[in-house]
């Protein structure tokens, strides 16, 4: 991110295929006030599930299809933008920063997530953009415990860092990030 120099910036992960027109349909949803924006995928949760929005059983082919036909320009607000997908401007990184490099590992996107918002950004899903996300196989050639105590690392240090701008109270992850998504991680780690 610090090597780039053009306007607008995409992260995309290794475990993704993207469908024609994608950047251009992320690119067009960052308007005034919008900090960053993904698309709806497989494979991932909250408001980005494609399954929200398309009957099951479309094949993967047919899903930019699919929703290019029936959600077109269409965008929908969220509390969380899945790091396997996202866009945001140079001019809101460098009002907001980087991702927080103590969150290395699965809690990145939801910090710079909730950062956003607590700054007065709006996050949008591109609900006609679809990015296929086969999901879980960037590290997929690491042993299953030093990544499972990797991203407990990164989890307690996002706790901690909510915990200390909350007065140590926690919201629960719905309030954080309107899904439940890291429930899982506060229980885990007897916090809630």
């Amino acid at each position: 991110m610090l090597a780039s120099k053009g306007e607008y910036l995409t992260l995309l992960n290794p475990d993704t295929e993207v469908s024609p027109g994608w950047l251009e349909g992320l690119r067009s949803r960052l308007s005034e006030g919008v900090g960053v924006v993904g698309p709806v995928s497989d494979n991932i949760g909250g408001a980005q599930f494609v399954g929200h929005y398309v009957q099951p059983g479309v094949p993967i082919s047919e899903l930019s299809s699919v929703v290019k036909l029936y959600y077109n320009a269409k965008i929908v607000e969220t509390k969380l933008i899945m790091g396997m997908c996202f866009m945001t401007s140079r001019k809101i990184l460098n009002s907001v920063g980087l991702f927080d490099e103590n969150l290395f590992l699965g809690a990145d996107d939801l910090e710079f997530s909730w950062r956003l918002r607590n700054l007065g950004y709006r996050l949008v899903v591109a609900l006609d953009t679809f990015v296929h996300h086969a999901g879980s196989k960037s590290f997929e050639t690491r042993d299953r415990s030093e990544v499972s105590e990797l991203v407990s690392s990164s989890d307690l240090a996002l706790i901690g860092k909510l915990k200390q701008y909350y007065g140590g109270f926690l919201p629960s992850s719905h309030a954080l990030f309107g899904c439940d998504i890291f429930d899982e991680a506060m229980r885990k780690l007897s916090l809630i």
